[in-house]
């Protein structure tokens, strides 16, 4: 378990690092990059996304919320 953790924690530096890359590509070619939105907005699609979550935690059974709390926890 620990090694899949840590191979999971890897490939999120990188595609963070990754990530961080492409954006100063975009800015560099004049173009505007959004890395946070409204609260109003995310709002919005939270509550629009809220009933597709709630049918796939009903499918995917017991570990969801594990699921979801680990991939809430990593942004």
């Amino acid at each position: 378990m620990q090694a899949g953790r840590e191979a999971t924690e890897w490939r999120a530096k990188q595609v963070e690092a990754n990530l961080a890359a492409k954006y100063e590509e975009l800015r560099a070619h004049d173009m505007k990059v959004v890395e946070r939105i409204d609260d109003a907005l995310a709002a919005k699609l939270n509550k629009a996304a809220q009933p597709i979550i709630d049918d796939w935690k009903a499918k995917a059974g017991p570990r969801a919320e594990e699921i979801l709390g680990a991939f809430n926890k990593n942004p």
